[in-house]
């Protein structure tokens, strides 16, 4: 069917009209008209289709209440009110991918199947999930936290899957350090709290805040839905309509997420994290610094840093990995490069399995290895390598196992879900041609320059080992529990 700008179908009128080539498929967005959710659809002749609802969720506080509302609203809703939904699906459906994702600011939920009945079941239960869910007290008890005894002679304790799940996360000096480095970037904004939850301020979150940020967050009119494939679009219009959205009126829903503004000075941050009192504390130091970048509705900004951050840690061969291992001041490169998942993106670089003292030698590598490069110049087959394997991912779209759509939703995300146009990550023909044309003309040495040799908005942080860090963790519990 050939939908027309500006025209009205079952509900929802359509707003924008694009063809993109490199996907081989038809953009269509839709807003629907009584609750402004907005529907993005990307036609195309991949039998994998896939559906998925996201609310833009940022954090107010550190108590995790998104992560946990996650999980929650998988346990049981309206039309069914099965204790588990989810597991049920996994056993019983053609599913080719069930998940549900929290993000820094957003929260995610997306299927996929090839079998079209199977699809518009798993769309009707994920959406009657988010909608409709059985968020009882005893649910958020289970998946959040609740307090638990064993037996009389035992110490109270503090249980739940979200609060078990982010103590093994936090115990991770790695996954804590990352987290940590993000919130230092970004502290006046969403993403200076965490959004998975902090252990120790989990127990925080009542049973009333849960509920009621589930009434603000996940209305249809805080909603991004997506469709991709070969499905008909008119039926999933009707769909929408039909089951859902003509139940529920506009909400005015305040949401947004502000940028951070610019430090004048580097920050740092010196934290440790808890070993057995057996282990050595040798080599057990992680040092990282990250670097607030630009806004990630800049696509051609976020595509060339993707290059860069590939060419500069992408290899064994690539020019900042090279020079952080053969210097022997620690034992593996961490930070993982470019990161476009808030609103302002980050580039972050570091090494573990170091020592305290060699602190400020890493970052004097770091930053005259950037230098040499600027200077000299990158080797030109190393810029040519590494525009053309970033390209060819593209072109290949070979995403390991994810349906193609889930990528493509996450990639319109980057603009879409701070209102910008879905599309713009999408199409990025005339991005690459740009860069093509450069790479040999300064291109990624300018980006080198501007985003990371003079940029002062920088964190460090420094973490070192503490035996006794693990014993004072269960004693702030403990004291929790008394007081």
């Amino acid at each position: 069917m050939g939908f027309e700008l500006n025209k009205s179908y079952s509900g929802f009128r359509l707003i924008k009209k694009k063809k993109i080539d490199e996907l081989k498929s038809l953009g269509l967005l839709f807003e629907h008209e009584v609750t402004k959710a907005e529907l993005m659809v990307l036609e195309n002749d991949d039998d994998n289709k896939v559906f998925s609802a996201t609310f833009r969720t940022p954090p107010e506080d550190d108590t995790g209440i998104a992560h946990i509302l996650e999980h929650s609203v998988l346990c049981g809703s309206k039309n069914f009110p099965v204790k588990e939904p989810f597991v049920e699906l996994m056993k019983g459906s053609l599913q080719t991918f069930l998940n549900a994702m929290t993000f820094p600011d957003k929260t995610m939920y997306p299927v996929a199947s090839r079998n079209q009945k199977d699809f518009f079941n798993l769309m009707h239960v994920y959406l009657d999930a988010v909608f409709y869910p059985n968020i009882t007290e005893e649910t958020f008890k289970q998946e959040g936290w609740h307090y638990e005894l064993n037996s009389p002679d035992d110490k109270v304790v503090y249980k739940g899957v979200v609060l078990n799940e982010m103590k093994g996360e936090f115990s991770n000096p790695e996954s804590c350090i990352d987290r940590q480095l993000a919130h230092s970037l970004f502290p006046s904004t969403a993403y200076g709290f965490e959004s998975g939850g902090d252990p120790k301020k989990i127990p925080d979150l009542t049973y009333p805040d849960f509920t009621e940020f589930h009434r603000k967050h996940y209305h249809p009119s805080n909603s991004r839905l997506f469709l991709y494939g070969d499905g008909d679009t008119q039926s999933y219009l009707d769909f929408l309509q039909e089951k859902y959205l003509k139940d529920f009126s506009h909400m005015d829903v305040n949401t947004s997420i502000s940028h951070q503004r610019s430090f004048r000075k580097t920050k740092r941050k010196l934290m440790s994290y808890p070993v057995s009192s057996e282990e050595s504390l040798e080599k057990k130091t992680y040092v990282l610094v990250g670097y607030k970048l630009d806004k990630s509705i800049n696509h051609e900004h976020c595509l060339g840093f993707s290059i860069l951050s590939h060419l500069l840690l992408g290899s064994s061969a690539s020019p900042l990995r090279k020079a952080l291992i053969t210097s022997e001041l620690g034992s593996e490169v961490i930070g993982g490069g470019f990161d476009d998942n808030r609103a302002d993106t980050m580039f972050a670089v570091g090494l573990k399995g170091t020592e305290l003292e060699h602190e400020n030698k890493i970052l004097d590598l770091i930053d005259s290895t950037l230098r040499e490069l600027v200077e000299n110049g990158i080797e030109k087959d190393m810029v040519l390598s590494a525009v053309n394997s970033i390209d060819f991912r593209l072109r290949e779209a070979n995403f390991g196992g994810f349906p193609k759509g889930i990528v493509y939703n996450i990639q319109a995300l980057g603009s879409w879900l701070y209102d910008k146009d879905p599309f713009t990550h999408l199409r990025f023909e005339k991005v690459m041609r740009k860069i093509k044309r450069n790479m040999h003309k300064g291109y990624f040495e300018n980006l080198i320059q501007r985003y990371l040799l003079e940029n002062s908005h920088r964190s460090v942080l420094v973490a070192t080992p503490n035996p006794t860090l693990g014993k004072k963790q269960e004693l702030h519990f403990f004291l929790i529990l008394i007081y």
